[in-house]
């Protein structure tokens, strides 16, 4: 027995290699993965494509997926305890009688959590909202980094005050807050993110953030 209770869980799949002999294909609607844990308690899930969307191939092996999460239940199952596995090709209308059909590498595939950080040269969006702009220009322009890293918000609005009054550069005043608050940007990034030596595939030396 074996469980796919951590599988149904995390969007699990199981993918194997099927053969169509030449000029079958279209005999059939479907193929049926039953999960088992005893007769008439099973977890059903069909395959009408190949895992990336395509047809099925004829005379050529095509990878079909059966991702968990579409199961179909039937009876009451138990996920801890499958006791067997089936395959099952429903036929269509046009079925005929076939032979030479082969299937090849039944595998499983199970997903893993990742750690997953998305930039964006974006710095907000117009008054409205919904248009994103690469440069706050105008004054009525709305700062996207408020709620992710409030450490951004005074460099950026300098930025902006800069872009929009250019004669402010010229300010020894605004020069030194400027000069100020970057440095203590910069202590707090190297604080969230300090730099450390890697090892393995990252190389020997390299010193990696």
């Amino acid at each position: 027995m074996w469980s796919i209770a951590s599988l149904l869980n995390t969007n699990g799949a199981y993918r194997m290699y099927i053969d169509f002999p030449t000029g079958t294909t279209g005999y059939f609607t479907n193929v049926e993965l039953r999960l088992q844990s005893s007769v008439g308690n099973y977890y059903s899930i069909l395959a009408t494509v190949q895992s990336d969307g395509t047809a099925w191939n004829s005379n050529a092996w095509s990878l079909l997926s059966w991702q968990l999460s579409n199961a179909t239940v039937v009876g009451s199952p138990n996920p801890a305890q499958i006791t067997s596995m089936y395959v099952y090709l429903n036929h269509s209308g046009s079925y005929a009688a076939v032979t030479g059909i082969r299937f090849n590498y039944l595998y499983q595939i199970t997903p893993d959590y990742i750690d997953a950080v998305y930039y964006s040269a974006y710095k907000g969006t117009d008054l409205t909202g919904v248009t994103p702009k690469l440069i706050l220009d105008t004054a009525s322009d709305i700062c996207s980094f408020g709620s992710i890293a409030p450490d951004l918000i005074l460099p950026i609005s300098l930025k902006a005050a800069a872009t929009l009054s250019p004669q402010i550069l010229a300010s020894p005043e605004f020069q030194a807050i400027w000069k100020a608050d970057f440095l203590e940007a910069m202590l707090v990034f190297g604080r969230v993110y300090p730099r450390r030596r890697m090892t393995g595939a990252f190389g020997k030396t390299d010193i990696r953030r």
